[in-house]
């Protein structure tokens, strides 16, 4: 018999353990200024990191608590146009501020249908 996928991923996460050092990587990588978020499977090739476990960031209290312990922020998680993207909760907010302050690109380019 097969296992349900829900209790896969849950045996993943228990045991897929990442280092410290992975952890800022990919901390660097989605503090790049360059840009608010990234999508979930480019960031899992960048990284290295399975994409199940990038979602457990956001998910899992215990996983999520020390990406917070070593980074001082948190990760954001969200759906756009049926795709997934990963980003800092601190990259959320300037994305805000700047749309704000009319200086979001982003929202520049939704409004011009780039991102339909």
């Amino acid at each position: 018999m097969k296992p349900s996928s829900k209790c896969s991923e849950t045996k993943e996460k228990q045991s897929y353990k990442v280092s410290d050092d992975k952890l800022l990587k990919l901390y660097e990588i989605l503090n790049d200024k360059s840009y608010y978020s990234l999508g979930i499977n480019y960031t899992s090739k960048l990284s290295g990191l399975p994409i199940s476990y990038l979602r457990s960031l956001s998910r899992d209290y215990n996983n999520s608590q020390r990406f917070e312990d070593l980074t001082n922020d948190s990760i954001n998680i969200f759906t756009f146009n049926k795709v997934e993207y990963i980003g800092l909760e601190s990259r959320r907010i300037a994305y805000e501020e700047d749309k704000v302050a009319g200086t979001n690109w982003v929202e520049d380019a939704i409004k011009r249908g780039d991102y339909d």
